[in-house]
């Protein structure tokens, strides 16, 4: 499960204390009679149904618009750790919010808690990613129609059932490329399949579960410079489920060893990786660790764009 560290965004100061289990929770007196508050009450009618981008960048006020229904004037979010949520505009089915997260945050899921004077809204899940985003522009459903992308990106897309999502990536010869389709880090039910293929459309080479999880990536070296496509599906023609889809020059991390660290003791940590790149060593200091909640580690090659994350 996610690590769930909850506090206010607004002069609300956190408390040191934790809970125990998977899910931890840090909050002051004012938030927990909020979380009580939403816990008691059944969602009414108002909800999110998207917010773009799904991810944000560390360090910058991100601006993302939020799609729903029954939100007002009382709208306001709750997020983990020390990030900052400013509410710009509300209209009852949109809301417009400045997101900011420290520099020093994990890569990787963090929660997002909203609420209205008339409830809680459900949940949702933001990425944190050091690729920009851009959207799935739902007009992509051919080879003709492929959408053109950057050879490093991340895109936020959904399925369409029958109807599959390519994308155009230009390469240069013997150039590495990192492809992930990451659904249920952030609570998709999608099961992806991706093919990649040439100009022509003739698959190059195909993925799907990669043996550590049902995630869908694969790292690959082009022998000729050109266009290429990328196709993602779900595996059994589902429609509605989101995917991350994360290109770029970034390892393939199977886990991370030693397999335990210790306690007050900086650490080198290294990543088994697919592929023959290898990725960069990372020092975990032992005061930028909580050890009893795990967190995750990024990881990065030396001359690399983008950076993979495993939970250590």
């Amino acid at each position: 499960m996610l690590e769930c560290e909850l506090f206010a965004t607004m002069d609300m100061k956190p408390m040191q204390s934790r809970t125990s289990g998977t899910c931890h929770a840090i909050f002051s007196p004012l938030v927990g009679a909020l979380l009580l508050c939403l816990l008691a009450r059944t969602v009414a009618a108002q909800s999110i149904t998207s917010i773009t981008p799904g991810t944000v960048k560390r360090g910058v006020a991100n601006e993302l618009t939020v799609v729903g229904k029954g939100f007002d004037s009382t709208l306001r979010f709750l997020t983990r750790g020390k990030a900052e949520i400013a509410v710009d505009s509300v209209e009852p089915e949109k809301a417009i919010i400045q997101f900011t997260v420290p520099a020093e945050t994990p890569l990787g899921p963090i929660g997002l808690w909203a609420a209205t004077s008339a409830g809680p809204v459900a949940p949702t899940i933001i990425l944190v990613d050091d690729l920009g985003a851009i959207s799935d522009n739902g007009n992509n459903h051919s080879l003709a129609t492929a959408q053109t992308v950057p050879g490093s990106t991340a895109i936020d897309g959904k399925s369409d059932g029958a109807s599959l999502d390519y994308y155009r990536i230009h390469v240069e010869q013997d150039q590495w490329v990192t492809v992930e389709a990451l659904t249920q880090c952030i609570g998709s039910a999608m099961d992806p399949t991706i093919r990649l293929l040439n100009q022509d459309g003739a698959p190059v080479l195909v993925a799907d579960d990669d043996g550590v999880s049902s995630e869908c990536r694969f790292r690959h070296q082009f022998k000729s410079a050109g266009d290429y496509i990328i196709e993602i599906k779900d595996s059994g023609y589902a429609a509605g489920g989101k995917y991350h889809l994360r290109i770029g020059d970034f390892p393939l991390v199977r886990h991370c060893f030693p397999m335990a660290v210790s306690r007050g003791k900086a650490t080198p940590v290294e990543a088994a990786t697919f592929g023959s790149s290898k990725a960069s060593k990372s020092a975990i200091a032992a005061q930028e660790l909580i050890l009893e909640d795990g967190k995750n580690v990024a990881f990065r090659f030396n001359d690399g764009q983008a950076s993979a994350w495993q939970w250590l």
